[in-house]
């Protein structure tokens, strides 16, 4: 695919083919505003091609057809969580009623995304009010909580946007191997600016002049 933004001839990304395996691991590097937030765009379909396709198990995603049908299936974790102010369960299980709100899951995804811990310790857990957009969490503690709505969603990929920023290296690893090990189909792709980040990442793709360059985690360590 080769994607450049309406009105412009600048190449985001030129002519670039790679192909991701279901359940694989994908980290995402690059500089500022090399494309990383475009290609992300392109994988969620927000964006479409300006030329090439995208393909889903060689069926072409497109606009008229399955566009919708793909974007149901990926999730969207980013730096800033939107939360509203409303319980934990509530935020946990995103625009689902109440009533249909599946209380073991909750706390299933909470443990896997490390907010149990945390939920735990509030005055009414589960039930307690989080506050206007979060105002009685921590950064940190908004992030895993939006990981654990992600995985309540029960999608099939999961895009990790800085989405563990404000998280301490072993806290995100053990996060990382707890979705591991709770569903190994989920595909992930990880933007970071740690690179530590994506050591557990099956691949890692780095983006330049509108090129994407796939290397593995020690590769890139042993060029620094």
């Amino acid at each position: 695919i080769s994607y450049a933004y309406p009105g412009t001839n600048n190449l985001i990304l030129d002519n670039v083919s790679i192909n991701v395996s279901k359940g694989s691991k994908i980290g995402i590097v690059g500089e500022t505003g090399s494309g990383k937030s475009t290609l992300v765009d392109l994988i969620m379909g927000l964006l479409l091609p300006t030329s090439g396709s995208i393909d889903i198990d060689d069926v072409q995603i497109e606009k008229n057809t399955n566009l919708g049908s793909w974007r149901s299936l990926v999730c969207h974790v980013p730096q800033d969580i939107f939360l509203l102010d409303d319980t934990v369960s509530a935020n946990i299980a995103f625009g689902i009623p109440e009533s249909e709100i599946k209380k073991n899951l909750i706390k299933k995804v909470a443990e896997i995304s490390g907010f149990a811990s945390v939920a735990e310790k509030l005055p009414q857990k589960y039930q307690t009010i989080v506050g206007e957009r979060g105002s009685s969490l921590s950064g940190g503690q908004k992030q895993r909580l939006g990981i654990a709505r992600a995985l309540y969603k029960d999608l099939d990929v999961i895009i990790f946007d800085e989405a563990t920023s404000a998280l301490d290296s072993i806290t995100e690893k053990k996060i990382i191997d707890s979705i591991d090990l709770f569903d190994s189909s989920i595909t992930i792709f990880m933007i970071a600016h740690r690179i530590e980040t994506l050591k557990n990442c099956d691949e890692i793709w780095s983006l330049e002049n509108g090129k994407i360059n796939v290397s593995r985690y020690q590769e890139i360590i042993n060029h620094l």
